[in-house]
């Protein structure tokens, strides 16, 4: 949000294409963000199933594709948005609903949550084990 006009800016809603991981492709879900000292926006996507848009109500039908995306298998993505480049990466992909993220203290690591497999995982983005 803008501080003088408190208007909403957007960052992103897809995929750079320089990414090695879904370069170009739509981020329907994202849930979550951590930033980084230097900027850096750590955020996940829960997964890659659109939520369907109900003209009827003029709403998104966001349980419906949260329900189909876990049929679908593992589709959540961590991703990263760099400001100074103004590019975003996927970091991670295969995660069951991708639905948050934290920063380590030290900026070393991330942890991301995958609801529907009730497990954390961790992502090292500093140090010899980074990527």
């Amino acid at each position: 949000v803008e501080a003088g006009t408190r208007r909403a800016v957007l960052l992103t809603d897809r995929v750079s294409g320089a990414s090695a991981l879904h370069p170009g492709s739509h981020i329907f879900f994202p849930d979550d963000a951590a930033v980084a000292k230097d900027g850096t926006v750590f955020f996940t996507d829960a997964c890659e199933v659109a939520p369907a848009f109900s003209k009827v109500d003029n709403k998104f039908n966001v349980m419906e594709a949260s329900a189909r995306s876990l049929l679908q298998g593992p589709s959540g993505r961590l991703l990263a948005y760099y400001p100074r480049t103004k590019e975003t990466h996927v970091l991670a992909d295969g995660i069951y609903f991708a639905n948050g993220v934290a920063l380590s203290e030290d900026e070393r690591f991330l942890v991301v949550a995958a609801t529907y497999s009730a497990r954390l995982y961790r992502f090292w983005i500093q140090g010899p084990k980074a990527g």
